[in-house]
């Protein structure tokens, strides 16, 4: 089975057995044909720090999925074309799609001129161009038909993706942002009941404002404050919003920014949970063990859970009083991938982590 690595948003210690390569479409045809690619092979699943060009003129099928690690560049030159078609997938890691990594994440995908595009318009649930994951494995289609957000690999809203089915360049995309906005990260977290989010910006070109949105749905977004852009720099600028009445349950925040020209760019989606399970940590990848550090802000009671990835139950932990403890599951045995672990409060709610088992 082909296999997508993600990786959960929890402490990372590096991903192992990746080599940086680089890689040219010179001929029209399926992304998977290796006569499609020089030197003869097509791009790896995870592409750590990868170049990808796409020649002028080349059209090439998109029926793989692929993960853009790293400082990844894909470009698609003048006239360049990746088609996005409809796969018979049933998650993210099985469907025709590009995965702009966020773990690390700072890929970069080319539309060097306006002829070059990406065209997914016949694409399915699972097809089209992602970033992710963010916290609570979230991921968002940014190229292709709704739905648009996937939390636990669940399809979560039904608003369009933010750059439609179709995207033609001169346009540049990053795992953080697009030009002339670079994001170099976005984040929502819970803290005392509020929903602090909080961004950095690595470059801004003439920019004006950023409008906070937020949603319950992950579909119906409204804007619940602003805060004014530095406007031109090419530093880190770092900024922050309080959102003191958060909705109950899941609450999306994403940014809106705006230019002096008045041009809108929309942000990556961040999920805060007001249920949200804090203070754990996964050792990732694993091997021999997957091992969860459990902080001092764990509840008096949770239920770990480890499940593969055709969601068959492997392991389960019930632990009491594990503030500031480490559970071990044993994992020597069981073939490397991705599995699932998941982390049941007393309360009822529920977090999933995508671990990595390298045995």
């Amino acid at each position: 089975m082909k296999k997508l690595y993600f990786l959960a948003t929890v402490l990372i210690f590096g991903l192992t057995g990746i080599v940086s390569a680089q890689y040219t479409a010179t001929n029209s045809g399926y992304w998977s044909n290796t006569v499609t690619w020089a030197p003869g092979t097509f791009p790896s699943t995870i592409c750590n720090n990868c170049t990808i060009t796409i020649n002028a003129g080349i059209i090439v099928q998109l029926d793989e999925h692929v993960e853009l690690a790293g400082n990844t560049v894909f470009t698609l030159q003048d006239g360049a074309e990746i088609v996005i078609g409809a796969s018979t997938g049933t998650s993210i890691t099985t469907g025709y799609n590009i995965v702009m990594d966020t773990l690390p994440g700072n890929s970069t995908i080319v539309l060097s001129t306006p002829t070059s595009a990406i065209i997914a318009s016949a694409a399915s649930t699972y097809d089209g161009v992602f970033i992710g994951p963010f916290p609570s494995s979230l991921y968002q289609k940014i190229i292709g038909n709704p739905p648009t957000l996937f939390l636990g690999g669940e399809a979560s809203g039904t608003a369009p993706a933010a750059y439609g089915t179709e995207l033609t360049g001169s346009h540049v995309l990053f795992s953080g942002g697009t030009l002339p906005l670079v994001l170099a990260s976005f984040t929502a977290s819970l803290d005392n009941n509020q929903s602090l989010v909080s961004w950095t910006t690595s470059q801004e070109s003439n920019l004006k404002v950023f409008e906070v949105l937020r949603s319950g749905d992950g579909t119906n977004w409204v804007t619940i404050g602003s805060v004014p852009a530095k406007g031109n720099s090419s530093t880190a600028t770092n900024y922050s919003f309080t959102d003191a009445s958060p909705l109950p349950g899941n609450n999306y925040y994403r940014l809106e920014s705006v230019d002096e020209d008045l041009h809108v760019a929309l942000s990556n989606v961040a999920l805060v949970q007001s249920s949200l399970i804090r203070g754990l940590r996964i050792v990732n990848p694993a091997r021999g063990f997957v091992q969860v550090i459990l902080g001092s802000d764990i509840g008096s009671k949770v239920t770990l859970r480890l499940f593969n990835e055709n969601g068959q139950l492997m392991q389960e932990k019930p632990v009491s009083n594990g503030a500031n403890s480490t559970v071990m599951f044993p994992v020597n045995t069981y073939p490397s991938g991705i599995y699932t672990l998941s982390v049941q409060s007393s309360g009822g709610s529920n977090s999933s982590f995508r671990v990595l088992i390298t045995n």
